[in-house]
């Protein structure tokens, strides 16, 4: 059996993910599964005599089992603390930061105020101040814990599993709690304040809006990006860039072994001393699944130096994808690593035959310069064999897919890791006492690029159908089609059958998405965006978008200007504001200013915000309103707005939808028996409401503490809650529907 590392790991880890995107049920099943064809291919003499394919059924069985075994041992023991207060004492064993104007804080526990429970357990909890403690400071206190939202896929309970976070909550800061400083601490201690300290050197040497990205790209830290940047990235499909993995790995490791080798450090020496530095670099960055697997990759191959053995880069991948796999049940769960490992896939798998075909095409063209056009032809040919098989991940974990990332990452790939090592350059050196001056020609020089980077990924961005958004049942079955293709490919490895699995794919993909468009292309689509506490809504229909109410948190006026770009719409046809007394209605204005709307309503009370008023001469026509209004929307929807008590209602066919931003409106009987009822605020009017659909758009936080509360007489009930968009759609048939995107 050829590459048997390469085999059991890179099955382990499909199958793992498999069990992490269906979940614990079906994860149980695929054992059974795996398990009876694991039976039936000891049966068949040309199968057993292979071993392939008896191993490669083991070795999902396995990982279907060991993710089912998990959730039955690590993650159920937790249920009866689901939205308990508890008294919890631990240490905080990550560093802190803070987003949408709170903390986070990662604690180890030791001990927990339940009985019945594991005590020792890693919890992430938020407040509204910043506390006064370091990491490995212990703190005490009364915490209210939850399980993280479940939702579909790769959800947020996915991810906090396979960072090995198993509950989420916040600290009652207004009851007492402690903090003590403690002189026991681990090495992880000094990894953590090094990244401390090169986070801090870098929002010293740049401006705050640059610093964001060179922190994103070189630590993965994505605290400090605007928003709109980090949007930009996610669209034109560059987001990679801002999650460490091989890529900046192996930058790291080529720039560590040339930096010994330069300074006449012998070969083997030299592939030792970059191991160390890899060690410490992935500590610095966190080991997360995706730095550990690039870290492994790199270890192997420099430790096949020191050995004078060079490694299979196959089997080395394999070995690495089946390392943590095996020792997290959960890892798949981390969309970083599946990332990571698909995109060194690609590039060992097809950057070398697009290499020799540049080469041999173009290269043998040239005949001064041949180096410097090998080199262009090289990257490109890694970026693209990277971003080609990052594909499927990309398209199930955000269903969406960027007609420009190809584009995209041949521009920015390259320009972002010259900046990265810029960057490392220009803090370590801030470091260096009297020498600290050498600084500055690595800030200005990474500055221009940051520059760059920025100006580049806006306008890409921009462009038109630049992210198309596409269906989750379509892609799985554009996903199962193309393993099946793969198996067949496998079983008779001819270049005919590749050629024609890799066309039937493509084929696969272009048909089911044209005929996905084709189906959808008459249906009205309603979201409400994920902005945090307070209702943002968007109504689209081919090409044409109004919005209902702007509330949220301050990033709301950038997920209603994303949702907008992903659904290719570039001007507004209506904007009607239903209250304006949440202040975060003010940040209306904003999108206003960037998407000049045809009709603007607002109600009587917005001249007193100054900003928001302003925004009414962007519009083409703008009107003030003290009682109700009424507008059509592209003859497939009517909207009804009463300024006076705050609230909307959609028409659409026989299909009513109240929209309550505050949750306190005084609603007619009509608006209360609808069905659908979106909210950005629960206040437990839940048996005034008669809807088959009730929508809170909330933070996390609120969700934890309000939600659970609710009964079921509001219907089955949905929360944005850090889960993403909630879109209702009308089919021809006149059926609703709720997903999440």
């Amino acid at each position: 059996m050829k590459r048997p590392l390469a085999l059991v790991g890179f099955t382990y880890l499909l199958a793992q993910a498999a069990a992490v995107f269906f979940g614990e049920p079906v994860a149980w099943y695929l054992a059974g599964g795996c398990l009876l064809f694991f039976v039936l291919s000891l049966c068949i003499r040309r199968l057993r005599r292979e071993k392939a394919v008896p191993v490669a059924c083991l070795a999902a069985m396995v990982a279907c089992l060991a993710y089912g075994l998990g959730q039955m041992w690590l993650i159920r023991p937790m249920t009866p603390l689901d939205g308990q207060d508890v008294e919890v004492s631990g240490s905080i064993c990550e560093l802190p930061y803070q987003e949408n104007d709170r903390y986070y804080y990662q604690i180890q526990t030791d001990q927990v105020g339940m009985e019945g429970v594991p005590q020792s357990i890693r919890i992430r909890i938020t407040t509204t101040h910043a506390l006064d403690a370091e990491v490995y400071d212990r703190i005490s206190g009364k915490v209210r814990l939850f399980l993280p939202q479940k939702g579909s896929g790769l959800d947020s309970a996915a991810y906090y599993q396979s960072k090995g976070i198993r509950m989420t909550g916040f600290l009652y800061e207004y009851e007492p709690f402690s903090i003590q400083s403690t002189q026991d601490r681990p090495l992880y201690y000094y990894a953590l304040k090094a990244r401390e300290a090169v986070l801090r050197s870098i929002r010293l040497l740049f401006s705050s809006e640059q610093s964001g990205i060179a922190s994103g790209v070189l630590l993965g830290a994505k605290q400090q990006m605007l928003p709109e940047v980090e949007e930009d990235f996610r669209v034109i499909g560059v987001s990679h860039l801002l999650a460490v993995s091989g890529l900046h790995t192996t930058v790291l490791t080529e720039c560590l072994l040339h930096f010994f080798l330069f300074l006449r450090v012998r070969r083997r020496m030299a592939a030792g001393l970059s191991i160390g530095g890899i060690v410490i670099f992935m500590a610095i960055t966190g080991f997360t699944p995706s730095v550990m697997r690039a870290g492994m990759m790199s270890i192997l191959m420099l430790t096949g130096m020191i050995i004078r053995k060079e490694p299979d880069s196959l089997n080395s991948l394999g070995a690495a994808a089946g390392i943590l796999t095996l020792v997290n049940p959960f890892a798949a769960g981390d969309v970083g690593l599946l990332l990571s490992f698909t995109s060194t896939l690609g590039i060992i798998l097809l950057s070398g035959k697009l290499s020799k075909k540049w080469n041999e095409k173009v290269v043998s063209r040239f005949s001064f310069g041949k180096r410097a056009v090998r080199f262009i032809g090289n990257s490109g040919a890694a970026t693209i064999s990277a971003t080609l098989f990052t594909i499927p991940v990309i398209l199930l974990t955000f269903q969406e897919f960027s007609l420009v990332s190809i584009l995209a990452n041949l521009l920015l790939v390259g320009p972002s890791m010259v900046m990265m090592m810029g960057t490392a350059a220009a803090a370590l050196l801030s470091f260096s006492g009297v020498f600290s001056f050498l600084t500055m020609p690595f800030v200005f020089c990474s500055g221009l690029l940051i520059e760059y980077l920025q100006a580049c990924a806006s306008f890409l961005a921009n462009v038109p159908f630049a992210n198309i958004s596409v269906g989750e049942d379509f892609l799985l079955l554009w996903l199962a089609g193309t393993l099946v293709l793969v198996g067949i490919v496998w079983w008779n490895p001819s270049i005919h059958n590749k050629r024609v699995a890799a066309l039937l794919s493509c084929l696969m993909l272009v048909c089911g998405g044209a005929s996905q468009w084709i189906f959808h292309r008459d249906s009205v689509e309603v979201a409400v965006l994920d902005a945090g506490d307070g209702c943002a809504m968007v109504v689209s229909y081919q090409g044409h978008a109004a919005v209902v109410s702007c509330g949220g948190n301050r990033y709301a006026p950038e997920a209603v200007r994303g949702y907008l770009k992903d659904q290719n719409i570039w001007s507004l046809d209506y904007m009607v504001l239903p209250r304006v007394d949440d202040v975060s209605e003010n940040r209306a204005y904003e999108v206003a200013l960037s998407y000049p709307p045809k009709l603007m309503e607002l109600p009587q009370k917005a001249q007193e915000e100054e900003r928001l008023y302003a925004s009414m001469d962007a519009a083409e026509e703008a009107v003030l309103v003290s009682g109700q209004t009424q507008a059509d929307l592209w003859g497939k929807a009517s909207i009804y707005t009463d300024m006076e008590n705050g609230y909307a209602v959609l028409h659409m066919g026989n299909v009513r939808i109240t929209i309550d931003p505050a949750g306190d409106a005084e609603l007619p009987e009509q608006a209360r028996d609808c069905h659908c009822y979106v909210t950005g605020t629960p206040n437990g009017r839940g048996g005034e409401i008669s809807s088959q659909y009730t929508v809170f758009s909330v933070s996390e936080e609120t969700a934890n503490q309000g939600i659970i509360r609710y009964t079921p007489e509001i219907g089955e009930v949905f929360v944005t809650a850090g889960q993403g968009n909630l879109v209702l759609e009308q089919d021809f048939s006149g059926t609703v529907s709720i997903r999440r995107e």
